[in-house]
């Protein structure tokens, strides 16, 4: 399963919130690419401006306990 959820911050710009069960189909070491990030998004957000990205693996998280 994965899951996209946008959240609009007015004229500061939007934050795209993605999940993903698969760990396989996003992976962590994607997450200090931001200019690969906003080439990879432009197909399906032309002008996207990605400043920075944040993930957090959470299938590995002690206290997540796998949730």
């Amino acid at each position: 399963m994965n899951s996209w959820v946008t959240c609009t911050h007015g004229s500061e710009g939007s934050w795209p919130i993605v999940f993903s069960a698969n760990p396989d189909k996003l992976q962590m070491s994607e997450f200090d690419d931001a200019q690969g990030m906003q080439t990879a998004l432009q197909p399906l957000l032309p002008g996207v401006e990605v400043e920075s990205i944040v993930g957090w693996d959470w299938s590995n998280d002690p206290l997540a306990l796998d949730t």
